[in-house]
């Protein structure tokens, strides 16, 4: 445990002594034996996935509320998970009983506090049966390939020693998960198996990071999570190991830093290109307001006329029917820019073989709204 967070535990520990009455001996030791029950004794705890402030939260506690303690390490407990938290399993590992229950159909199965592969296990289930968490239509609560299930009693969560206290109450007052799953109770963490399989899927989550484009990347979980097994991970080589990832990882940011800026750049380059767009547009739908109104020579919508030829004309002119009125071509300008817009325009009419409708080689083209339209006879 860093200095740091040390001295951070050590602090609150000895304020809490002295609001409460008590001795700093007499928090911090507990009973000398597990499991037991504690309590709450604040408002607001925070129930972790690990024992760091720097694990995810997985819910807050209020004073009274009471938690199945089963270990102890650097100042945290390791509690059962209560069953108002989410607690998540592979749909692929789960078998429909149909009887609100499924059958865990692989070992070492992990368990996890969101529907995702982005945070460390809160614990391992062998094969056995769950029960399943039904949503307020009936059917069972699933997301993203994962089931939500009744915590069981391999959930584990964190909380720190400060913030709870023991009780006589014995073990099985405190309303245990509806759970058969089988297996010795262990945390996400609790075995060197465990860390190496949760480690190795943490990799393997980095890998997939990595093969993405490196503008697509997003390693930030994936730091934060091998920081964890860097500072709290029981095996040394696992630590070791995490640490190496970190390295890689802060090599690896110095990578995605220079893509960020070219992404940037370009965006600027983009937003400029666009604000040179729409001055364009600006100007080919330039009016003056005080000027006299244009007698155009016709007005309707400007649309493509699917033809390959840009020549003698590259668009046409439909009424609001979508009748076909003319076709078109703008040699000084962009129709492209209007397409789809209703315009009032000037120029010339020519006939040409093959184009069952006359063609205007336009020399003013303006967008319109209908009010404004002026047809000359």
């Amino acid at each position: 445990m860093g200095t740091k967070l040390f001295w951070n535990i050590a602090r609150r520990t000895i304020v809490a002594a002295i609001l409460l009455g008590a001795s700093v001996t007499s928090l911090a030791a507990g009973p000398a034996t597990f499991p037991h029950v504690g309590q709450v004794s604040g408002d607001s705890v925070r129930l972790r996935g690990g024992p760091s402030t720097q694990h995810s939260t997985l819910e807050v506690l209020k004073k009274g509320d009471k938690l199945v303690v089963v270990s102890e390490k650097d100042g945290w407990f390791e509690v059962r998970l209560p069953q108002s938290c989410p607690c998540w399993i592979a749909e692929q590992l789960l078998k429909d009983n149909g009887d609100g229950t499924a059958s865990v159909t692989g070992d070492n199965v992990n368990l996890r506090a969101s529907a995702d592969t982005k945070q460390y296990p809160i614990g391992q289930v062998n094969r056995g049966t769950v029960s399943l968490v039904r949503g307020d239509d009936g059917n069972t609560v699933k997301q993203g390939g994962y089931v939500r299930i009744v915590p069981p009693e391999q959930a584990r969560a964190w909380i720190s020693k400060e913030f709870i206290a023991a009780t006589d109450e014995p073990v099985e007052t405190v309303t245990p998960p509806v759970t058969t799953a089988s297996g010795d109770a262990k945390s996400a963490a609790g075995t060197p198996n465990d860390e190496r399989a949760a480690f190795q899927e943490l990799d393997k989550i980095f890998l997939e990071e990595l093969a993405k484009p490196t503008e697509k990347r997003d390693l930030t979980k994936a730091a934060e999570l091998y920081q964890q097994y860097a500072s709290f991970a029981k095996n040394e080589e696992i630590r070791k190991k995490a640490q190496h990832r970190i390295d890689l990882l802060k090599r690896t940011d110095a990578k995605i830093r220079e893509v960020i800026e070219a992404a940037e750049t370009k965006a600027k380059e983009a937003q400029k290109a666009d604000a040179e767009r729409q001055a364009q547009i600006a100007d080919v739908l330039n009016k003056d307001a005080n000027a006299e109104p244009i007698a155009y020579l016709a007005v309707g919508i400007v649309k493509s006329h699917g033809r390959d030829a840009k020549t003698p004309a590259s668009h046409m002119i439909v009424d609001d029917t979508g009748d076909v009125l003319y076709y078109v071509r703008w040699e000084k300008g962009n129709l492209d820019l209007v397409l789809d817009k209703r315009v009032g325009f000037t120029g010339e009419t020519k006939n040409y073989e093959d184009w069952d409708k006359p063609v205007i080689v336009i020399d003013r083209c303006e967008e319109i709204a209908m009010a404004e339209a002026s047809v000359s006879r």
